[in-house]
Protein backbone atom coordinates (compact mmCIF):
# COMPACT_ATOMS: atom_id res chain seq x y z
CA UNK A 1 0.00 0.00 0.00
CA UNK A 2 1.17 3.64 -0.58
CA UNK A 3 1.67 6.03 2.74
CA UNK A 4 0.79 9.18 2.41
CA UNK A 5 3.13 11.37 4.93
CA UNK A 6 0.10 14.28 5.53
CA UNK A 7 2.76 16.48 7.70
CA UNK A 8 5.88 16.79 4.93
CA UNK A 9 3.48 16.82 2.66
CA UNK A 10 1.75 20.01 4.24
CA UNK A 11 5.35 21.56 4.80
CA UNK A 12 6.05 21.32 1.18
CA UNK A 13 2.66 22.71 -0.33
CA UNK A 14 2.75 25.79 2.51
CA UNK A 15 5.31 27.51 0.68
CA UNK A 16 2.58 28.30 -2.01
CA UNK A 17 1.40 30.78 0.23
CA UNK A 18 4.62 32.87 1.15
CA UNK A 19 5.54 35.98 -1.35
CA UNK A 20 8.29 35.10 -3.24
CA UNK A 21 8.82 31.54 -2.22
CA UNK A 22 9.65 28.56 -5.13
CA UNK A 23 7.30 26.07 -3.62
CA UNK A 24 8.51 22.28 -3.50
CA UNK A 25 5.26 21.25 -4.92
CA UNK A 26 3.35 24.12 -6.78
CA UNK A 27 -0.58 24.04 -6.31
CA UNK A 28 -2.91 25.89 -8.79
CA UNK A 29 -4.99 29.01 -7.51
CA UNK A 30 -7.87 26.03 -7.50
CA UNK A 31 -5.87 23.39 -5.38
CA UNK A 32 -5.00 26.90 -3.22
CA UNK A 33 -8.50 27.41 -2.21
CA UNK A 34 -9.88 23.94 -1.90
CA UNK A 35 -6.96 23.57 1.04
CA UNK A 36 -8.12 27.10 2.24
CA UNK A 37 -11.94 25.72 3.16
CA UNK A 38 -10.13 23.05 5.76
CA UNK A 39 -11.44 24.34 9.09
CA UNK A 40 -8.02 24.20 10.90
CA UNK A 41 -5.88 25.58 7.75
CA UNK A 42 -6.56 28.89 9.20
CA UNK A 43 -4.42 28.98 12.71
CA UNK A 44 -2.36 26.54 10.31
CA UNK A 45 -1.53 29.27 8.09
CA UNK A 46 -1.08 31.51 11.20
CA UNK A 47 1.48 29.73 12.31
CA UNK A 48 3.50 29.58 9.03
CA UNK A 49 3.22 33.22 9.08
CA UNK A 50 4.51 33.96 12.60
CA UNK A 51 7.45 31.43 11.60
CA UNK A 52 8.06 33.15 8.34
CA UNK A 53 9.21 36.35 10.36
CA UNK A 54 11.57 34.61 12.51
CA UNK A 55 15.24 33.90 11.70
CA UNK A 56 15.74 31.88 8.83
CA UNK A 57 19.21 30.06 9.12
CA UNK A 58 21.15 30.03 5.37
CA UNK A 59 21.82 26.57 4.47
CA UNK A 60 25.36 27.53 5.30
CA UNK A 61 24.19 27.78 8.70
CA UNK A 62 22.35 23.94 8.57
CA UNK A 63 25.58 22.70 7.68
CA UNK A 64 27.70 24.36 10.59
CA UNK A 65 25.29 23.18 13.21
CA UNK A 66 25.08 19.96 11.94
CA UNK A 67 28.92 19.34 12.06
CA UNK A 68 29.05 20.89 15.30
CA UNK A 69 26.07 19.25 17.09
CA UNK A 70 26.78 15.58 15.16
CA UNK A 71 30.34 15.37 15.24
CA UNK A 72 30.04 11.47 16.17
CA UNK A 73 26.83 10.43 15.12
CA UNK A 74 23.84 10.97 12.60
CA UNK A 75 20.96 12.54 14.33
CA UNK A 76 17.87 10.65 14.15
CA UNK A 77 14.96 11.91 11.89
CA UNK A 78 12.97 13.32 14.78
CA UNK A 79 15.74 15.34 16.32
CA UNK A 80 15.36 18.77 17.07
CA UNK A 81 18.38 19.93 18.65
CA UNK A 82 19.18 23.40 20.71
CA UNK A 83 21.53 25.30 18.60
CA UNK A 84 23.81 27.15 21.07
CA UNK A 85 23.72 31.11 21.17
CA UNK A 86 27.38 30.89 19.91
CA UNK A 87 25.99 29.64 16.50
CA UNK A 88 23.24 32.12 16.09
CA UNK A 89 25.03 35.48 17.50
CA UNK A 90 22.79 38.16 17.74
CA UNK A 91 19.63 36.12 17.67
CA UNK A 92 17.20 34.33 19.92
CA UNK A 93 18.43 30.50 20.00
CA UNK A 94 17.37 28.21 17.69
CA UNK A 95 16.05 24.74 17.84
CA UNK A 96 17.02 22.73 14.49
CA UNK A 97 15.94 19.83 12.60
CA UNK A 98 18.68 17.82 11.84
CA UNK A 99 17.66 15.01 11.09
CA UNK A 100 15.34 16.41 8.52
CA UNK A 101 17.60 18.57 7.22
CA UNK A 102 20.56 15.45 6.47
CA UNK A 103 17.72 13.92 4.70
CA UNK A 104 17.09 16.93 3.04
CA UNK A 105 20.58 16.96 1.54
CA UNK A 106 21.54 13.57 1.44
CA UNK A 107 19.91 13.66 -2.72
CA UNK A 108 22.80 15.86 -2.77
CA UNK A 109 24.65 12.77 -3.47
CA UNK A 110 22.17 10.42 -5.87
CA UNK A 111 23.33 10.91 -9.33
CA UNK A 112 20.24 12.34 -11.30
CA UNK A 113 18.18 12.86 -8.04
CA UNK A 114 16.74 16.85 -7.15
CA UNK A 115 17.24 17.11 -3.79
CA UNK A 116 15.14 19.17 -1.32
CA UNK A 117 17.82 21.58 -0.59
CA UNK A 118 20.68 22.04 -3.15
CA UNK A 119 24.70 21.89 -1.94
CA UNK A 120 26.89 23.36 -4.13
CA UNK A 121 30.32 21.44 -4.49
CA UNK A 122 32.06 22.93 -1.96
CA UNK A 123 29.62 22.18 0.84
CA UNK A 124 29.12 18.57 0.22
Amino acid sequence: PAVFSAGFFLRDISWNWREGAKPNTHLSREQMDQVEQLPWFANCLGTWQANWNLYSPTVEDKIQWLCKLCPEQPPTQASKLDVPEELVPGRSPAVFSAGFFLRDISWNWREGAKPRTHLSREQM
